[in-house]
């Protein structure tokens, strides 16, 4: 398609040079052919001027000499080629007949001596001969688009949808099917085993069944002495509580006899005071008594805990929970108060006692003192208060308390430790 328009653009430049050079050739030679041709003027009829030398003017004598020979065959062909078959055949040959037929025209005015009639018909075959080869380039233009088309490589993508496909497929073999779970059967033939060595461990805590016998030892192993005032006080050794014993006997009031006892390692022994396992001492002016009200004088019969401690100095070597007395300490008698048989210390506030003893004022006995529990948890009405183990004369009686030398009482201080949950056991022995 290119050569074409190539060769129809060279074709129609060529026809314009040569419409050119008619048009400057009628010019100078002052006559006009219908295709811009001037015919050839003589060299006689320039009158006084150069001949002119026209190739074109040449070429048209030529076309009119053969012209004027065979005028029947030749006019024809020349009139229906000249508008038909311009797109189909040569320009070169159009371009010939078309100067033939422009001679023909020509020769009846170069006779008459007129140039007017071919102005009027060089419009006419100008446009035919030029203008049909220009409308062929549209046509040839639209394949030149045609090709960018051509660009679907804009299709690929849809390439890339199945690889999105293809993890679905991955996820059938999953390693699950390949679980070798069901042959879990393993557990089941250990179990049974290990059910068997249990049936033989129940044996073996048979034997330990003898570690009961053992238990004997825990048993109290009683001194004679201890088992003495035992049996006297219609107490057993399982009923004694803590580690530390005091035991009183009463003999012929007011005289009485204090022990100390220790259990070490499941055995009660006897704990020397002062390098004796015998202590004299005093109790109340009436004796012994299970029943002990208020100013009887009775020292209680019965297994009692002992502390805390009370003394003078601001500080005693004891373990025992230890008090100092002060000024507004009061130990209360009356049965009729909330506070009977407690200390009762002025800053309370709410004094609702009549009787109680001042312990300050009686520093000579409570200088050193340990309380005995007696009435407490709960506390009873008229049951009895304020039983002290404490210092006194050997020559005197108590109202209730239990009474021994100082040495005696310091030497209890520091033995007797509250974490060993010392305890008196008080019989009358005659």
């Amino acid at each position: 398609m290119r050569d074409k328009r190539r060769i129809l653009l060279g074709l129609g430049i060529l026809a314009a040079v040569l419409i050119a050079a008619g048009a400057l050739s009628a010019a100078l030679g002052k006559g006009f052919s219908p295709f811009g041709l001037f015919a050839a003027q003589k060299p006689a009829v320039l009158q006084g001027t150069l001949p002119v030398i026209d190739p074109i003017a040449d070429m048209s004598r030529a076309a009119e000499k053969a012209a004027t020979e065979a005028p029947a065959t030749k006019a024809p062909p020349t009139e229906a080629p000249a508008t038909e078959t311009a797109e189909t055949t040569d320009p070169a040959e159009t371009a010939a007949k078309e100067t033939t037929t422009a001679d023909r025209t020509t020769e009846a005015p170069s006779a008459e001596g007129t140039t007017e009639e071919p102005v009027t018909e060089e419009p006419v075959t100008d446009p035919p001969a030029t203008e049909p080869p220009w409308t062929a380039p549209p046509e040839t233009e639209p394949p030149e688009t045609q090709p960018p088309w051509t660009a679907p490589p804009e299709t690929e993508p849809p390439v890339t949808q199945p690889p999105w496909t293809a993890p679905p497929e991955t996820e059938p073999p999953v390693t699950e099917p390949p679980a070798t779970e069901p042959p879990a059967t393993e557990p089941p033939a250990t179990e049974p085993p290990a059910t068997e060595p249990p049936a033989t461990e129940p044996p073996a805590t048979e034997p330990p069944a003898t570690e009961p016998p053992s238990a004997e030892p825990e048993v109290p192993v009683v001194p004679d002495s201890l088992q003495a005032h035992l049996a006297a006080s219609g107490y057993t050794a399982d009923q004694l509580a803590g580690t530390q014993l005091l035991v009183v006997k009463g003999l012929e009031k007011p005289r009485c006899l204090v022990y100390a006892f220790e259990k070490v390692n499941g055995r009660w022994q006897e704990k020397p005071l002062g390098g004796l396992t015998e202590i004299p001492g005093i109790m109340g002016r009436d004796g012994m008594a299970l029943h002990t009200p208020e100013n009887a004088k009775f020292t209680p019969i019965g297994y009692f805990g002992l502390g805390p401690a009370y003394g003078e100095a601001a500080w005693e070597d004891t373990a025992l929970e230890y008090h100092q007395i002060q000024s507004e300490d009061y130990w209360v008698i009356d049965p009729d108060s909330k506070y009977y048989n407690q200390l009762f210390k002025t800053h309370y506030g709410d004094k609702d006692w009549k009787y109680a003893e001042e312990m300050i004022a009686l520093l000579q006995y409570y200088a050193l003192c340990i309380f005995v529990q007696k009435n407490v948890n709960p506390i009873l009405y008229n049951e009895g208060s304020a039983i002290f183990v404490h210092i006194d004369r050997l020559d005197n009686s108590t109202s209730g308390c239990i009474g021994v030398e100082r040495w005696v009482m310091e030497a209890l201080f520091r033995w007797l430790r509250a974490d060993a949950s010392p305890h008196i056991l008080l019989y009358p022995g005659e």
